[in-house]
C-alpha cells in the first residue's frame, strides 16, 4: 500500500442494514491504527464476526501479509549509553534524499518540560523535528553527552542519515552561580582560572571542549572553594591550540543534586 489508498476487504454472501439485497459486504482500511498512525509492515488477521437474531456467533479469521509503503523523518536520540532515549516519526509526502542536521552544540532543557528544541534537517521552513527534552516516559532528559539522529526514508526505501553529539544541560537549582573565566582571552602568561560563588559543599568538575566538540581537557575540584586553574595544557601535557573554547561546570552538591552552567573564553598568543 501506499501512504493515502485503501485497503479493500470484500466479504461475499455477507449482507449488512444498510446494504440489505446486496451480493457482498466491501470494508475498507487506510493502513491506520485507531490513533490515525500508520501500522508497520507485517502478517495481520482479519476478524469476522457475526451474530445471527438468535445470539449465534460466527467466526472467521483471515490472515494476510501487509507491506506499507511510507515515506517518513525520524528523530532519535541515544544517550552515552547508546540506548534510545526518544524517537518521533514524522511521515510525509516527499522525504528527503539529502539530510544536513544543524543543531546547538550545548542544549539547556528546563524541567518543566517548556522546550521547543527544532532539530533541523534541510534547507526548507519546514525541515525540522521539533522535541521537547524529554524521554519516551515523559520526563525531562538528565544532564549529558547525547546523540542526536535524523533518518529519513524514501518511497523508494533509499535511507539516508546525519547525527551529532551534543551536550544537554538540565537546568537545576541555582547554587552555581557568577561563572567566570580569566584572563579572558588568555594569552599564554600563567594560568586561566575559572571561579563561580556557591553556598553548597560538594565537587566539581569542568570539563572544556573546542569549536569542534572535542574536550580537550577535564578539571576536578572542591565546590566550595570557589576557584579552579588550569594551564591551558591537554591531558597528555600539550599546548592547546588558540581559538575559541566552551567550559562546562557540573556541580555536585553534598545530597547528590547536580548542576550545570557554561563559560564561553578564548586563547590567543599561545606559545
Amino acid at each position: 500500500m501506499l501512504p493515502g489508498q485503501l485497503l479493500d476487504i470484500y466479504i461475499p454472501n455477507l449482507m449488512t442494514p444498510n446494504n440489505e439485497g446486496a451480493v457482498g459486504t466491501l470494508f475498507t482500511w487506510d493502513g491506520t491504527t485507531n490513533g490515525q498512525q500508520p501500522v508497520a509492515s507485517g502478517s495481520y488477521y482479519i476478524k469476522l464476526q457475526q451474530v445471527d437474531t438468535y445470539n449465534h456467533v460466527s467466526v472467521l479469521i483471515k490472515q494476510f501479509s501487509f507491506l506499507q509503503e511510507q515515506q517518513f523523518v525520524e528523530l532519535l536520540v541515544y544517550n552515552s549509553a547508546g540506548e534510545v532515549v526518544y524517537d518521533s516519526k514524522q511521515y510525509t509526502n516527499l522525504a528527503p534524499t539529502v539530510v544536513t542536521l544543524k543543531l546547538a552544540d550545548i542544549i539547556p532543557v528546563q524541567k518543566s518540560g517548556n522546550n521547543n528544541i527544532q532539530v533541523i534537517y534541510g534547507p526548507a521552513l519546514t525541515d525540522y523535528i521539533s522535541w521537547n527534552g524529554k524521554n519516551n516516559d515523559g520526563d525531562a532528559v538528565g544532564s549529558g553527552t547525547y546523540e542526536i539522529k535524523i533518518l529519513s526514508q524514501t518511497l523508494e526505501g533509499t535511507v539516508v542519515t546525519a547525527s551529532k553529539t551534543v551536550v544537554v544541560l538540565s537546568e537545576g537549582s541555582k547554587y552555581l552561580d557568577n561563572i567566570k573565566a580569566y584572563p579572558n582571552p588568555y594569552t599564554g602568561t600563567g594560568v586561566l582560572t575559572f571561579a563561580w560563588t556557591s553556598g553548597e559543599t560538594g565537587i566539581i568538575t569542568i570539563k572544556i571542549y573546542n569549536i569542534s566538540g572535542e574536550m580537550v581537557r577535564s578539571l576536578t575540584g572542591n565546590l566550595a572553594a570557589g576557584t579552579l586553574t588550569w594551564d591551558c595544557k591537554t591531558g597528555s601535557g600539550y599546548n592547546v591550540s588558540q581559538g575559541y573554547y566552551v567550559a562546562v561546570l557540573s556541580a555536585t552538591d553534598s545530597e547528590g543534586y547536580v548542576n550545570y552552567k557554561t563559560v564561553k573564553f578564548a586563547i590567543t598568543n599561545k606559545p
